[in-house]
């Protein structure tokens, strides 16, 4: 069977119901592997068991700080800490097996201000999933 690679042109991301597609550069799903315990008994039998992964949204932006919008890095910072359903899928075509949608409820996290001079500003930041993630093909 052949792959579906996957080409992320335009992204539909989604904050408590506001698109934040215009400052996002990339948004991706990040799994963090739960430890892992490992013990050996006198009869030489090793037994093991591994915590569930828990997730994060990697979400990296151009900072926009615009508070009447309000731009992704302000919403952050304005809203910190609190817990927002967000949604995202790789282009704006209908939801399908080939482009579904990831959804979830993050707590939000301020991402750094400023950066190097006469350059876009960029920041990165990684806001933590409560749960695990929804992968929705409905269309």
């Amino acid at each position: 069977m052949a792959s579906n690679p996957q080409l992320l042109k335009v992204i539909t991301f989604e904050l408590d119901g506001d698109d934040y597609s215009m400052d996002a550069l990339d948004v991706e799903l990040v799994p963090t592997p739960g430890d892992v315990q490992s013990v050996r008994t006198l009869d030489g039998v090793s037994h093991s068991d591994a915590e569930g992964e828990t997730w994060g949204l990697r979400v990296r932006a151009v900072i926009d700080w615009d508070t009447t919008r309000p731009g992704l890095a302000y919403y952050l910072f304005a809203n910190k800490g609190d817990q927002v359903t967000f949604r995202f899928r790789k282009d704006t075509a209908a939801i399908s097996t080939s482009n579904p949608e990831i959804g979830g409820t993050v707590t939000l996290v301020p991402i750094s201000y400023g950066g190097n001079g006469n350059e876009y500003a960029e920041a990165e930041g990684i806001l933590p999933i409560d749960g695990d993630p929804t992968i929705d093909t409905t269309p």
